[in-house]
């Protein structure tokens, strides 16, 4: 029902400017309530002419639920231009970048998406290369994910060879034990949000130096930018949040923006309850927490030491569709990572930045 939403906000928000089936404009062009009853008459039709779905055909309880659906659809405009400005803060867009071989399984509990650390490290790794081509005074204050395509490997890598052994003057390769770690390939976008303090900083940045600073490895695999036969400028510095969401509001329906979800869970029942009530969140790993106050220890790297175990929380999975209607204003205010270090904790959460 989601799908088919988004699908008729882009019918809505487009009628006018793509070729779509008279009957379709002559629709949306009508009051919302006639544009509601002959929406469900038409979806009544159609199930009544198939022999598998005619069952549901006026069935109450699902027509009031697409009847709610459409008043949202059709009340739910498009939002205005909205105006943001900030000459200190730029954005770097990195679009259709390739992962192979991440590491999908983030902890003991959990396989899929890559641990959401790995994308504080990138950033992080990213600043420093920027810091020494550029200028030390640049910063990254916030970063956003967009995955387009995922692909879960279902083989055993083979590991490569860790010594050569002769024995009657034949040698034999020895490997080491295979190790079931779970693999990803990845398709996605990135976003970074850049503090640059004056216009002699700002007048560095281009494409052609933040391209070689931008880190080719993301969560323990090979980040590629598209390939050449693809022909895509992949990397883009907008000075004007405005200019960026144009781009954004350009991508595929097929992916999804991972948000910072607003709930907090405290139990695995609390994640449990999460799920089951909105099939946007997914469960992730967002960081570290300590087991004990740090303490000092012999042969430890740092002067203190102490143990720690990975946390989970939620992430929340946005439809471009959902972006585009929402606006301008709240994507840069939701959509955006960063890692948030106490005392006792180091966790991924959402950047604390907002336009006025």
């Amino acid at each position: 029902m989601r799908n088919n939403r988004d699908n008729i906000l882009e019918a809505k928000n487009n009628a006018q400017e793509q070729v779509y089936p008279e009957w379709a404009k002559h629709y949306l062009d009508q009051s919302i309530t006639n544009c509601i009853s002959q929406f469900s008459n038409i979806l009544n039709e159609s199930l009544g002419n198939l022999s598998k779905l005619n069952r549901f055909a006026y069935h109450p309880n699902l027509m009031g639920l697409f009847k709610a659906q459409l008043n949202y659809v059709f009340t739910h405009c498009a939002a205005e231009q909205e105006i943001l400005n900030d000459e200190q803060i730029v954005y770097v867009h990195c679009q259709d970048m390739r992962v192979f071989d991440a590491e999908a399984m983030a902890n003991p509990y959990i396989q899929g998406m890559p641990s959401l650390t790995a994308l504080n490290g990138l950033a992080h790794n990213f600043e420093r290369k920027l810091k020494n081509f550029i200028d030390p005074s640049i910063k990254c204050i916030g970063s956003a994910i967009y995955i387009e395509n995922y692909q879960l490997h279902t083989g055993k890598p083979l590991p490569e060879p860790s010594k050569l052994k002769q024995v009657a003057g034949r040698s034999h390769v020895i490997r080491s034990g295979i190790i079931d770690k779970p693999k990803c390939d990845i398709t996605l976008d990135l976003i970074f949000r850049l503090f640059v303090p004056n216009i002699e900083v700002l007048n560095k940045l281009n494409s052609q130096l933040i391209k070689p600073a931008l880190p080719s490895t993301f969560a323990g695999g090979t980040m590629h930018p598209p390939s050449l036969y693809q022909n895509i400028d992949w990397c883009h510095v907008h000075t004007t949040p405005s200019e960026l969401f144009k781009n954004i509001k350009a991508k595929s329906l097929n992916g999804s923006w991972l948000y910072p979800s607003k709930r907090v869970i405290k139990s695995f029942e609390q994640l449990i309850d999460a799920l089951n009530g909105n099939f946007n969140l997914r469960p992730a790993a967002i960081g570290f927490a300590t087991l004990e106050e740090p303490v000092k220890r012999d042969a430890a790297l740092y002067e203190h030491h102490c143990y720690a175990e990975p946390v989970i929380g939620l992430l929340e999975c946005v439809s471009n569709t959902s972006v585009k209607f929402a606006g301008a204003k709240q994507f840069f205010h939701d959509a955006f990572w960063v890692m948030d270090v106490q005392k006792e904790s180091m966790l991924m959460k959402k950047s604390k930045f907002e336009y006025e």
